[in-house]
């Protein structure tokens, strides 16, 4: 699959960098402009920032069903 037009936030930059994403299984193989198509197919993310492999750490242990209470 690839992703195409995304704002990339890379590691270790400031700015973002406007690029297409190779996906394969669950792995990013390439990052690139206008990468050929693989037949699998394309997600068009224009407007849309990309962060790879970043983790939301945000839990909520108060929701309801849940046994374990924030304190």
């Amino acid at each position: 699959m690839i992703l195409r037009n995304g704002e990339i936030a890379l590691g270790g930059r400031a700015e973002t960098i406007r690029a297409d994403i190779r996906v394969v299984g669950e792995r990013i193989i390439a990052i690139g402009r206008d990468l050929p198509s693989d037949g699998n197919g394309e997600l068009d993310l224009s407007g849309l920032v990309v962060f790879p492999a970043a983790i939301d750490p945000h839990v909520h242990f108060d929701d309801p069903g849940f046994t374990h209470r924030e304190d």
